[in-house]
């Protein structure tokens, strides 16, 4: 899928359309700047515990959120409420019943990916503390 959104729903492939997908890679953004603040206080400050570990996971679990769903255009809670938003000139509409699955398989595999990042990530951020 390329990066720029479809105008026709596709399951399992399309959802939203290029406004969404500005908001996604927004929220991609903001993950990753919180994400480097927290890394960089943690590693400044030695700040190696579970708190501050858990806010980078989060942190860097936002940004991964929003820069798969924003890449394969796609929004994983739309697809989660069997919810689409494709044309630019309506609102969110109900996704067809036989579509629902394929929706569902793909915002889980976003959520799992993003899930994998994240720890990547934090594992990172934990051996540069000890590291450091």
């Amino acid at each position: 899928m390329s990066n720029q959104a479809n105008s026709t729903y596709i399951a399992g492939v399309c959802n939203i359309n290029t406004t969404e997908v500005r908001r996604r890679r927004k929220a991609g953004y903001f993950g990753l700047f919180a994400t480097v603040l927290i890394a960089l206080a943690s590693l400044i400050n030695e700040w190696g515990t579970a708190p501050t570990l858990l806010l980078t996971l989060l942190a860097s679990f936002i940004s991964s959120f929003g820069f798969l769903q924003a890449h394969y255009n796609f929004c994983a809670n739309y697809a989660l409420r069997g919810k689409q938003n494709v044309n630019e000139k309506t609102k969110i509409v109900d996704t067809p019943q036989s579509n629902k699955l394929a929706d569902r398989k793909k915002a889980l595999k976003i959520m799992v990916v993003s899930l994998a990042l994240s720890i990547v990530v934090t594992t990172f951020v934990v051996i540069m503390n000890l590291i450091f």
